[in-house]
């Protein structure tokens, strides 16, 4: 019997965007949709260096199914608002 086993990512997302009580759910819900396994979600809150604007910073720790690449998962990530700021890369 052939083992089905796709190979997988392990990926980290670190996610800047405006206050937003709901991120962490959000990402956890994009991600999951898209076949995702999360580690581990951490949202804080973050003040703009300059301007002090309230902000959030994000941190995902996830594994990617082999039919999702690093890069699809970002995008959908910064489908949820226009304001998000994502680097994502392999953990």
């Amino acid at each position: 019997m052939e083992d089905s086993v796709m190979d997988t990512l392990q990926a980290r997302f670190e996610i800047i965007g405006f206050e937003n009580p709901d991120l962490g759910q959000l990402l956890h819900s994009v991600l999951v949709g898209r076949g995702a396994s999360i580690a581990s979600v951490l949202v804080a809150p973050l003040s703009a260096p300059e301007t002090g604007d309230h902000l959030m910073h994000a941190t995902v720790i996830a594994t990617l199914p082999g039919d999702i690449s690093l890069r699809s998962a970002g995008h959908a990530i910064e489908e949820i608002s226009d304001d998000l700021s994502v680097v994502a890369v392999a953990a």
